[in-house]
């Protein structure tokens, strides 16, 4: 606003400044009409008396204006006139005045009056004809000078101020997911044989035919800065790390972590109003079919090893997501193993056929691992591998992921 007020403001001194040239322009073209003027009436004296001092003429020729009348000043200065035309004449002509007889066009014998309407009417009608033509010839000058500087003051385009980085804060642009197409089919889910019969590896057990649909899924999990969109844009608590709403400084492409089921369901919400899609947790199905590569039933993302710089394990700290490339799924998937553990909209319950378990009641699964858990040996976190906790807890180790159809 205060750009714009200056601009104005400029604009209004240069029109101004025209106006002032316009009226200096005008004044000069005034002074010179009259310096014309001054310089006829002189040179028509001069004719009628050539010895006086051109000022003295002037005098002489107003006088018997004042002195005799109207009629008689201007029957003078008509004579006057017509014969400085004459000399004039005379002077373009190449003639001198001793060849010149004025009795010629001047019958002395004749009264004043009527020598002088046989001659000067003519006459007087042409200086009458040149004063028209610079009268004109000024008004032509003015209304040009007038018209083109009007335009100039008033067509001048006024710049309208633009918004700058100095002035307007350039608020970041919304981090857009990128999710990948995972098509339906069918897989043997969970294990048929465990290495141990402790509870943590008989969860796992037995396997069953699971057929799940296509399905869209985050390519990583969310990141600290989607969900910094989401904490400023809903008016939402932020984690307990962070502070006055935002991540810790260099952490923003981390996980998100310290977030209960609620929360992930509500970042959902929020991203599925914003993108107009649907946008909701994976199912425990949908995310060991991801995984596992659906029908290919790889104990990895990567295949059916573990292999070294494939994901984050066995480490005492968070890392960016896509931080190891080579352990992506066959689809592009990231990060399914370590990391973190991910929340998934799968209550907590023992596989079919494996009643011997009880599971507490209330419990969600969350899979992947994450990345303080061991890469080998008898717990070590592979595609199918299960775990569960309270839908209200928050723990720096569990973030989440989100899927659509």
């Amino acid at each position: 606003m205060e750009e714009l007020q200056q601009r104005a403001e400029e604009s209004r001194r240069r029109s101004e400044d025209e106006a002032a040239k316009r009226s200096a322009q005008e004044e000069v073209r005034r002074k010179e009409e009259e310096r014309q003027r001054l310089e006829l009436l002189q040179l028509a004296s001069q004719a009628q008396h050539p010895s006086q001092d051109p000022s003295r003429a002037f005098q002489q020729s107003t006088a018997p204006h004042s002195q005799s009348g109207f009629n008689q000043s201007a029957a003078a200065n008509q004579l006057a006139i017509s014969e400085e035309t004459v000399v004039r004449s005379q002077q373009l002509s190449g003639n001198s005045a001793a060849d010149w007889d004025l009795s010629r066009g001047f019958d002395r014998s004749v009264p004043a009056t009527a020598a002088k309407k046989s001659f000067a009417i003519p006459v007087i009608l042409g200086v009458v004809a040149l004063f028209a033509v610079i009268l004109i010839g000024g008004g032509v000058l003015l209304f040009s000078t007038n018209l083109f500087g009007t335009k100039t003051a008033t067509n001048q385009p006024v710049s309208q101020p633009t918004a700058t980085a100095t002035n307007t804060p350039v608020k970041p642009a919304p981090v857009k997911p990128e999710m990948v197409r995972i098509e339906g089919g069918t897989f043997q889910m969970g294990l048929s044989e465990v290495p141990t019969k402790e509870f943590y590896d008989l969860i796992q057990t037995p396997t069953r035919v699971v057929r799940v649909k296509s399905f869209m899924i985050d390519k990583t999990e969310v990141t600290n800065a989607e969900y910094a969109d989401f904490v400023a844009g809903a008016k939402y608590p932020a984690p307990s790390y962070w502070n006055n709403g935002k991540p810790p400084a260099g952490q923003e492409q981390w996980p998100v972590t310290n977030v209960s089921l609620a929360d992930a369901k509500a970042f959902a919400d929020w991203r599925s109003k914003g993108d107009g899609q649907k946008y909701r947790l994976p199912t425990e199905e949908e995310w060991e079919y991801a995984a596992r590569n659906g029908s290919q039933n790889d104990i990895y993302p990567w295949g059916n090893e573990w292999l070294e710089g494939r994901a984050n394990m066995d480490s005492n700290a968070l890392k960016p997501v896509g931080t190891y490339p080579q352990g992506a799924s066959r689809t592009g998937v990231l990060d399914l193993i370590g990391n973190v553990w991910e929340w998934t909209s799968t209550k907590a319950a023992a596989y079919p056929g494996n009643p011997s378990l009880s599971i507490p009641s209330g419990q969600v699964i969350i899979r992947g691992g994450a990345f303080i858990e061991p890469s080998k040996g008898p717990e070590a976190i592979t595609a199918t591998r299960r775990s569960w906790i309270s839908p209200n807890d928050k723990q720096a180790a569990i973030g989440f992921r989100l899927v659509r159809d």
